[in-house]
């Protein structure tokens, strides 16, 4: 595991320079679904799809703008070339490559890089996580939220009453993966998903079970995330989080089961 996640790193870092490269030049235009996609996003899939399939032929790759090749669901790739794309258009610098892997099921393998801070987070199943050099630690600790602790919630969540029993501090980078990265490094102490597909999710929730914070449902089961190896959205909330924290966060979100 430890030379694939090398080999994956060398990928993510070569897509972060076509991005760089288109950064502040382009334009988006409109999905389908309304959302952005630009010559920067397809630019970037079509490298990382390439040197994924000369590197570990045969597997399976599913990428957000090209959709899936391969038949397996045993060991899936999952792309995401460019993650924040509407912050990428707007000249916003929360964006990142992300290239993580779902084996039967699991998250095992997971690559976020930030191309304009030239930071790189990584870890895999066995093996470790880091940002960089440095080795990932989900925050510490078990004490209750405070008035000075990140959390992430979706936009979709800011009307709702949450009892975390302080003033937390809520951040929306418009990235999901890089919010999972940041769970898994200590920056944010927790962080809640809703209905996000495979390639917002899987790097990310590969890095924080190697970090070891916990990616679990609202029941505080671990989350079986072998339904995105299918290209459909995950169909219930997940979390992530520090072992000691998780349970506190999931009490805050008692209201989002309901």
């Amino acid at each position: 595991m430890r030379d694939r996640l090398e080999a994956v790193v060398e990928i993510a870092r070569q897509a972060g320079e076509v991005l760089l490269r288109h950064y502040r030049k382009v334009a988006g235009e409109r999905k389908g679904d309304q959302s952005l996609v630009t010559i920067a996003d397809r630019e970037s899939e079509r490298l990382i799809r390439s040197a994924l399939e000369r590197r570990f032929p045969g597997e399976t790759i599913i990428g957000e703008e090209f959709g899936r090749t391969g038949l397996s669901d045993e060991r899936v790739w999952f792309i995401d070339p460019l993650d924040g794309t509407t912050n990428f258009v707007h000249r916003i610098p929360f964006w990142c490559v992300a290239i993580g892997l779902l084996e039967q099921g699991r998250p095992v393998l997971g690559v976020i890089h930030q191309p304009l801070l030239r930071e790189t987070f990584h870890g895999a199943e066995g093996v470790g996580a880091w940002r960089e050099d440095e080795t990932l630690q989900p925050w510490p600790g078990r004490e209750p939220f405070s008035s000075t602790d990140p959390i992430f919630l979706p936009p979709e969540l800011a009307g709702r009453r949450l009892s975390f029993g302080a003033a937390v501090r809520v951040r929306s980078l418009g990235s999901a993966q890089l919010h999972l990265a940041l769970v898994a490094a200590g920056s944010a102490r927790a962080g809640i998903w809703l209905g996000d597909y495979g390639w917002d999710l899987v790097a990310g929730a590969a890095i924080c079970r190697a970090a070891g914070a916990r990616v679990a449902r609202l029941d505080g089961s671990e989350a079986d995330l072998a339904v995105l190896a299918g290209g459909a959205p995950q169909p219930w909330p997940i979390v992530a989080a520090a072992p000691g924290t998780l349970p506190l966060f999931l009490d805050a979100m008692a209201t989002v089961r309901k």
